[in-house]
């Protein structure tokens, strides 16, 4: 087998660098400009060779990291230490700030001189978002009362929410029965809704529950069944939305009907009262005044 030269070594090493367009491999002086140009670069950032090369490394920061010397001190690190690697966002051609994940190699001599640097750069915009969208739903859910509970009942999961509407804490609650430890009245039987629930994998109703303080609570809920492989259920996910005030209003609203309907009767009653009593008091009147008119007549005569 022929040995490959060092010039062919170098090319087969180039043309692996040129593929790796995922990546953005470059070198760095010591001083911090670009030395070499990668397709990565121009995929990534927008900038073509003639544009890169020999610019300092700050052409990639945004303009507060440029202020704070962010590109030195990774630079010196790297020189300290061998190597530095670090997350953060930098800046392309037509300022869109991609987030970037980064290791830079101090390159040195045989004698240890310094002769610069090897970044290699990987774009993980879309994970961080990713990773950013999953940490928000985290933190919006566990601020939500939000119940994960297996199908005998049992609490395997209770948010900070829950412990804002009931009282009892996460470690209080989990391993224990849901509907014994919320006193659950249900609106229709248990057993009617967990075949509703199987049947069609979700259910929607009103719930009364009872506080850690004994106070009585009404819950509008939406519960969610998780089926495994076998399509045996798994996990019920329970979210609780607190409408006692709605409730009460409700109930106040239809306190307030009742009595005007029963006013309204009363009215209508009394209407008849009256017009009976005209009716009388129009024949009593219409009586004497007809015995007056015949005397009248008489007496003409």
């Amino acid at each position: 087998m022929r040995k490959i030269t060092p010039a062919e070594r170098q090319q087969l090493f180039d043309a692996l660098i040129g593929r790796l367009r995922e990546f953005v491999v470059v070198l760095v002086s010591p001083a911090g400009n670009f030395t070499s140009w990668h397709g990565g670069v121009q995929q990534l950032f927008g900038y073509t060779e003639e544009e890169f090369i020999g610019k300092h490394l700050d052409l990639l920061l945004p303009l507060s990291e440029r202020l704070r010397g962010t590109g030195r001190r990774e630079l010196d690190r790297a020189a300290e230490t061998g190597c530095a690697s670090d997350t953060r966002p930098l800046v392309t051609k037509t300022g869109q700030k991609v987030v970037v994940e980064g290791v830079t190699i101090a390159l040195r001599s045989a004698s240890g001189e310094l002769l610069g640097f090897g970044k290699v750069l990987r774009d993980v915009t879309r994970q961080k978002m990713t990773q950013e969208d999953l940490l928000a739903l985290t933190r919006a859910l566990d601020q939500s009362a939000v119940i994960v509970r297996q199908w005998d009942g049992t609490i395997d999961h209770w948010t900070s929410g829950c412990q804002r509407l009931y009282g009892w804490t996460a470690a209080e609650a989990i391993g224990r029965r849901c509907g014994e430890l919320l006193g659950t009245s249900y609106p229709h039987p248990l057993d009617d809704i967990q075949r509703r629930l199987l049947e069609a994998g979700s259910w929607d109703g009103e719930l009364r529950h009872v506080r850690k303080d004994g106070s009585a609570v009404e819950i509008s809920a939406h519960w969610a069944l998780l089926l495994n492989e076998e399509r045996d259920p798994l996990s019920i996910i329970e979210t609780h939305s607190d409408i006692t005030a709605l409730i009460s209003a409700q109930r106040e609203l239809e306190t307030v009907n009742r009595k005007l309907q029963t006013m309204a009767l009363e009215l209508e009653r009394s209407n008849q009262e009256l017009e009976e009593f005209a009716r009388i008091a129009s024949h009593d009147l219409s009586a004497p005044i007809t015995s007056t008119r015949w005397i009248v007549e008489m007496l003409a005569e």
